[in-house]
């Protein structure tokens, strides 16, 4: 979802620029597993209210409905089983941590790797205006991604 990614990403790149240097792959891997507990927390509980508002719409029982909405499904939950109830399936997102926080160090280590051996660094800009280069951009509808590549000296 976009909460889960979204957090995720922001705290993974906040904490590697901040705490890690290019070189250190384990240290990656512990700021990624931070970051998706992080992450985990925040959106465990938005997880759990879309799923029990998806099983009852598709129960068609017929009975009360308690998942009509957001704020409502928030309601019952916190009424009928508390605040902690909202981390139920928690320890699982936990637990997928631990395989999951070697995905983007191991993906920024290959493509670093990769860059290094053509000697090349793609640069993508994003402009807004016409005066783009025409033979390496792509026209977006007014905008233009233009790719340029440069050599490392």
């Amino acid at each position: 979802s976009m909460t889960a990614w979204g957090s995720y990403m922001f705290l993974y790149r906040s904490l590697t620029s901040k705490y890690v240097t290019d070189d250190e792959f384990f240290a990656k891997a512990g700021v990624s597993a931070i970051a998706s507990v992080a992450s985990s927390s925040i959106s465990t509980p938005i997880f759990l209210i879309k799923t029990r508002m998806q099983v009852e719409d598709r129960s068609g029982a017929g009975g009360p409905t308690h998942y009509t909405t957001f704020s409502e499904s928030l309601k019952h939950i916190l009424k009928t089983s508390g605040v902690r109830s909202l981390w139920r399936g928690f320890s699982a997102q936990c637990l997928l941590a631990i395989p999951n926080a070697f995905n983007l160090p191991i993906y920024d280590a290959l493509k670093k790797h990769r860059m290094q051996a053509t000697h090349k660094e793609e640069l993508c800009l994003l402009y807004t205006s016409d005066a783009a280069d025409e033979e390496e951009s792509a026209d977006l509808g007014g905008r233009r991604i233009i790719t340029k590549r440069r050599s490392r000296r």
